[in-house]
């Protein structure tokens, strides 16, 4: 796991000083070692900063440049079928002089160009300089799990791990995409591919960008699809058992894969689902496994007597902190500088800490990600399997009913008379979506100027139609797969983890996992009415675990902030969402969020999400002096 950056000119020559600068403020993802290239021309320069993982010798330093000098690389992440494809390489012809997977990419590349990146199954960013055909290449993994920003403009281009890295050069320059404020308040971050500022994007998962250093244009395409993965049996003949079989050699294969290190490797144990069966294949091939859970004093979000219990089944070393919320409110503070742009899922607070926990005695943790996604684990897709019925209700019917439910104005059904007005399927899915921070009207409301048509020109928007036709369900998995596991779960864990210097491994996003999920029904995954969620992973956990150490609603990984907010965050509300501050700065209605702030003061209404996504915006924005 790494850091890496790049920067090209169109004219001029790169300074060495900036480039290591740049270089630099990536330490916390390497502090192991550190690595400049600069181009015999001085217009392209690449920089790397290292966290030793595997082949901990000077022989994995980078950039790493090939032996005549025309394949230059720096890559962030783990290819886990290196030894295979190494395998293959050699029989081919090819010589290794390093045991690190850095060089298995180099040697890929050489044999296969751009087909190489398909090979790959890991988690990656990467860039690759060819000398002979004057292009730099950029890629980045099936599902995201590392990142890749570029910037271009003015005749610079940047790429870097983190957007604070492209900040850091002089070319720069921050100017914020405010119309994206919309998109942020309903999900909780920028979707992909924009960023916060302008000339500044995401390479999508899955994607490439190939740079012609001779004109400085670009290209993007994507390298994988999982829609065609997609399973259209609507009617689901899987059987529940089968359906567990199959999965079962994979992701064995997938834990394993992921163990392989030459450091120490542990593991994140929360006591759901999801954590609780990768350890359970983990303590297969690995004894004694180290487990890490972080409690809180507050029962409602405290999991750690639920992971210790399932740690005391499984025979893991474990261990848990319990966090005072002295520290935990200290973490909140530092949150725009480790994610860089508004980014409004609190449980950044608790990922981190643990994170941090698990650093003092590993350098390596697995972790439960991606489970929710693909096996359909969230509570909004059995409520989708019922409220998809209501577009087939006349729409003035159904606006007759919301006008009438609104003016009564009575309970939660007056409060959500607009899912009634929703005229797309994929807009009753998202106004379900227990993930979005803000309803749509409610973020309407919020912003003094709102562009509509970002929210229907978006990934979710898209993948939704693209995927409807093999069902509301199918959809709606991957819907979440592509947007909220990237934009949200994926961006949580990278920055949190390496903020530490700690590489997170996720068993359940290897492509066989993935693309085997993908296939299953509907019905395979969630029963014969779509209400069970993440049956087949739950009934692979039961043949390790008994039902009752995980059998309980879904908890998450949360703070109390509603109750913080009302106490010891009040202040946060006081200084940041003040109505003279918000009216100065003409971006949300002063009157609109200090209804808000009443509302949750009160305890008429919970509004946690938004108010700390308004905060948190607020916060970024003074971080970066903006």
């Amino acid at each position: 796991m790494c850091g890496i950056a790049g920067v090209h000119l169109a004219e001029g020559k790169i300074d060495e000083a900036e480039l290591v600068r740049v270089r630099d403020t990536l330490a916390h993802r390497g502090p192991d070692d550190a690595g400049i290239w600069i181009g015999a021309e001085g217009r392209l320069g690449l920089v790397h900063r290292r966290l030793s993982i595997i082949d901990l010798s000077a022989a994995g330093h980078q950039p790493m440049v090939n032996e005549d000098g025309s394949v230059v690389l720096v890559f962030n992440g783990e290819i886990y079928n290196f030894q295979e494809l190494r395998q293959t390489l050699e029989e081919t012809g090819h010589v290794f002089r390093s045991q690190s997977d850095t060089e298995v990419i180099v040697h890929a590349y050489e044999e296969w160009g751009t087909k190489a990146i398909a090979k790959l199954n890991g988690m990656f960013a990467l860039a690759i300089y060819d000398r002979q055909r004057q292009h730099l290449l950029l890629s980045r993994d099936r599902f995201g799990e590392k990142p890749l920003f570029y910037y271009h403009h003015r005749g610079c281009f940047l790429f870097a791990s983190e957007l604070k890295a492209i900040a850091a050069h002089s070319f720069f320059s921050p100017a914020i995409e405010h119309q994206l404020l919309f998109p942020y308040l309903i999900f909780g971050y920028i979707p992909y591919p924009r960023t916060i500022f302008a000339h500044t994007g995401k390479l999508p998962p899955a994607h490439s960008l190939l740079l012609d250093l001779g004109s400085q244009s670009y290209t993007i395409e994507p390298y994988w699809d999982p829609l065609p993965a997609v399973s259209t049996d609507l009617r689901g003949c899987d059987s529940l058992n089968g359906a567990v079989d199959g999965l079962v050699p994979i992701l064995r294969d997938a834990v394993k894969l992921r163990l392989i290190a030459d450091v120490p490797v542990g593991a994140f144990l929360s006591g759901g689902v999801d954590s609780s069966l990768v350890v359970s294949m983990a303590v297969e091939q690995k004894a004694n496994l180290k487990t890490f859970a972080i409690g809180f004093g507050d029962d409602h979000h405290n999991e750690a007597p639920h992971a210790r219990a399932v740690a005391r089944h499984l025979g893991c070393q474990h261990h848990e902190y319990y966090v005072t919320p002295e520290e935990a409110l200290a973490v909140l503070t530092q949150l725009p500088g480790i994610y860089d742009e508004p980014f409004a899922d609190s449980s950044a607070v608790p990922t981190y800490l643990v994170s941090r926990f698990a650093r003092e005695q590993v350098k390596v943790v697995l972790s439960g990600d991606g489970g929710d996604e693909l096996f359909g684990g969230y509570t909004t897709y059995p409520h989708l399997a019922h409220a998809s019925h209501l577009l087939r209700i006349p729409r003035g019917l159904r606006t007759a009913v919301a006008n009438l439910l609104g003016a009564l104005g009575a309970g939660k059904a007056g409060r959500h008379a607009a899912l009634l007005l929703q005229q797309e399927l994929w807009e009753v899915f998202l106004y379900l979506n227990e993930r979005t921070v803000t309803k749509r009207p409610d973020a309407e409301r919020v912003l003094l100027a709102s562009q509509e048509e970002l929210l229907t020109a978006s990934i979710f928007a898209k993948t939704y139609q693209d995927a409807a036709a093999r069902g509301y369900i199918q959809a709606a998995l991957l819907t979440d797969a592509k947007t909220y596991l990237v934009d949200d779960n994926l961006v949580k864990v990278d920055r949190a983890s390496m903020a530490v210097s700690l590489e997170a491994r996720i068993p359940l996003l290897d492509v066989r996992v993935a693309e085997y999920a993908l296939g299953l029904s509907e019905r395979a995954k969630m029963g014969p009415r779509r209400q069970d969620r993440k049956r087949v992973l739950r009934a692979l956990l039961g043949r390790y675990v008994p039902p009752a150490l995980f059998e309980r609603p879904k908890q998450g990984f949360s703070v109390p902030l509603a109750r913080w907010f009302r106490g010891e965050l009040r202040w946060l509300l006081d200084e940041y969402l003040g109505r003279e501050r918000l009216i100065r700065e003409g971006i949300f209605d002063a009157g609109v969020v200090s209804g808000l702030v009443q509302e949750h003061l009160s305890g008429r209404r919970d509004r946690e999400a938004v108010l700390w996504a308004l905060v948190f915006w607020e916060m970024w924005r003074e971080r970066w002096r903006l």
